[in-house]
């Protein structure tokens, strides 16, 4: 059976970060991190921490085909805009993404207030 260890392995390689790296941002040994990634069953919290340090959401990782993760968007994001979404997430700076954040509220505030709509703050 492939395991979520084989998993952590594959997603830190794509990401260009070696094993000795990761081990250090995790704080942990890097024989550590080598058994999380031959473990069928990482734990949980190491997970979590992995994907926060490669800044993907905890479900992603768990979601291994695009069109899987395609499944679980909202009616309201269409799949071309997923990828677009993921580099808003991961590739930019919190501060840059939360003042790109604010842009888009005020458009829609005032698409709403031109179509005639209430905004609820």
């Amino acid at each position: 059976m492939r395991g979520y260890g084989q998993r952590i392995k594959e997603l830190r390689i794509f990401h260009k970060i070696s094993q000795k790296v990761m081990a250090e941002k995790m704080e942990i040994a890097q024989s550590s991190l080598s058994d999380m990634e031959n473990s069928i069953w990482p734990p949980l919290n190491r997970i979590n921490q992995f994907c926060e340090i490669i800044k993907i959401p905890l479900y992603e990782f768990f979601i291994e085909e695009e069109s899987k993760l395609e499944s679980w968007l909202p009616s309201y994001i269409k799949p071309e805009d997923a990828q677009l979404l993921k580099i808003l997430n991961t590739q930019i700076s919190q501060e840059r993404r939360i003042e790109i954040k604010k842009i888009y509220l005020d458009i829609l505030k005032s698409h709403m207030l031109t179509a005639g709509e209430q905004w609820k703050e």
